[in-house]
């Protein structure tokens, strides 16, 4: 029930085989690397020191993959598992995909390259389709789009607001006899596109009363031709880009097959820019290096045995101070295992701690079967997740997750059966008599105050649970004073408390609450 004891382990190494090693660490992950002090008197000879440009180096290769597997993962056609899992690789495959990781990399790239392309020619289409949306609502114009006017006049095309007066616009240009014709083309919700045609001499005046009227001029001098003419070429080229995308999205279905060993080039340099950045860590002379950590101490023996008949080294281990923090590890049986993920979600204990987990987990499991308590339903979870547990490759956190759901379907169906609650009433309907009671203890439905009873009671036992964790992590603390103050103290006034409003609290029988 407590926290795996961890001991401090501190190595000194070749500097040649300072990778080596820390991959083999990182492999087995069991060591923490702490932050090593040098001593002054040694500051001369080790140092410390990250080397900035190959992380970014590694940073740059890192993004190009994960850019690539972006894209790529949508023209991924191998079957997707029910739950998301890490993929398996023997030793030898992984090492000929890192022997040519460049090539990898270099394959990235050219994904790259040719999605922005992907990007690039669906930019192309969206302003195009956008181009046909301004070109439409001009179609009954009786000009081509590049006719600006004859010698003496100036064709303009351009749109008013749709609260522009057309009719009293067009009036007053009569009643003042200007020198300008306004033709309206067409009109949608927001704009009335319009003609002008205007007499050189008296440019000038009168656009400045049509822009006085809210005339925007627009401008087709880059197409020739009727506007039909234009909206067909237009579609043509969409439909020529839209073969183009095709092309360019067969090649990226081609780099999707090597979307396995780009995943496993993207873990090879997460590794190395983690190791980097360890180095911070990490003292280091011309030929040797050192490193502290903490380790579990049930696994010390088996892991200095593999370092010293690898490498040449000097491992020293030591157990924690009294007052000395460690890393959190947990270790739990098979109930206790399945709520560890709640723990970490919120906190995990304290390195001196108990571990809550074993104890919490049966409440966890009981609660959640009292609020379902329906056997049948309980039954469907316990079968189905059952199944998935046993027969499905998980991750840890999804194999605990399940294993949890699991287990409160069995309590579920515990609840249920003393409640007689199997799918609602679905086996005395079944039997004939809706009314008959199948109940091994009581029926909530029937006898709410008497659930409301056990409920406060279960709930009373879990708090004196709690407080009892509590008064058990003083004690092995030899914090007595804080056991008595903290956690009896308490139970006094909880107990008294309870015996208060016994009287009071419905479903209690009289003779109970009196004695």
């Amino acid at each position: 029930m407590a926290v795996v004891k961890m001991n401090k382990m501190a190595l000194l190494g070749l500097a040649d085989d300072k990778i080596r090693i820390l991959t083999r660490l990182m492999e087995l992950g069991i060591v923490e690397i702490n932050n090593i002090e040098i001593d002054d008197k040694f500051a001369n000879l080790f140092t410390k020191q990250v080397d900035e440009v190959e992380i970014s180096d590694l940073d740059g290769k890192i993004n190009t993959l994960t850019r690539s597997l972006s894209v790529i993962s949508k023209y991924d056609v191998r079957k997707k598992p029910m739950f998301k899992v890490r993929t398996d690789i023997n030793i030898h495959d992984y090492r000929q995909v890192i022997f040519k990781r460049h090539e990898v990399l270099a394959k990235c790239r050219e994904i790259m390259t040719v999605n922005d392309d992907i990007i690039s020619l669906k930019n192309d289409i969206n302003r195009s389709n956008s181009t046909i949306t301004n070109l439409i609502p001009w179609e009954h114009l009786p000009f081509s789009l590049d006719y600006s006017g004859t010698k003496r006049t100036v064709l303009y095309k351009g749109t008013f607001p749709v609260i522009a007066n057309i009719a009293a616009i067009q009036k007053e240009i009569a009643d003042e006899k200007m020198l300008l014709e306004l033709n309206v083309i067409n009109e949608d919700a927001e704009q009335i596109y319009a003609a002008v045609v205007i007499f050189r001499e008296n440019e000038k005046e009168s656009l400045q009363y049509l822009k006085r009227n809210g005339f925007s001029v627009i401008n087709f001098s880059q197409f020739s031709g009727s506007v039909t003419e234009n909206v067909e070429r237009i579609k043509q080229e969409i439909i020529e880009l839209r073969e183009t995308i095709l092309q360019k999205e067969s090649v990226l279905e081609e780099y999707a097959r090597i979307l396995n060993e780009i995943e496993i080039v993207f873990d090879y340099y997460s590794v190395r820019k983690d190791m980097e950045i360890a180095h911070k860590d990490i003292a280091k002379s011309k030929r040797v290096f050192m490193l502290e950590g903490w380790i579990p101490e049930e696994i010390v023996e088996k892991t200095i045995k593999e370092l010293n008949e690898t490498w040449s080294v000097d491992v020293v281990v030591r157990e924690a101070y009294e007052d000395e923090e460690f890393p959190v590890m947990l270790k739990n049986g098979f109930i206790g295992d399945a709520t560890e993920g709640i723990t970490a979600m919120y906190s995990l204990p304290n390195c001196r701690e108990a571990d809550p987990n074993t104890v919490m987990a049966p409440f966890y499991m009981l609660f959640f079967g009292l609020m379902l308590s329906d056997a049948g339903y309980g039954l469907v979870m316990a079968l189905a997740c059952g199944f998935i547990y046993l027969k499905v490759k998980l991750e840890e956190s999804t194999r605990r997750f399940i294993k949890l759901m699991m287990l409160s379907g069995v309590a579920t169906i515990f609840w249920g059966a003393l409640f007689g609650s199997w799918f609602g009433n679905f086996i005395p309907i079944l039997l004939g008599d809706s009314t008959r009671d199948i109940a091994i203890w009581f029926d909530p439905v029937k006898d709410p105050e008497y659930l409301l009873m056990w409920s406060l009671l279960f709930g009373v036992i879990h708090v004196f649970v709690g407080l009892g964790m509590k008064a058990y992590n003083f004690i092995r603390r030899k914090k007595y004073l804080d056991a008595l103050f903290d956690v009896v103290f308490w139970y006094v006034f909880f107990t008294g408390a309870i015996l208060l409003v016994l009287p009071v609290v419905p479903g209690v029988p009289a003779t109970l609450a009196e004695n």
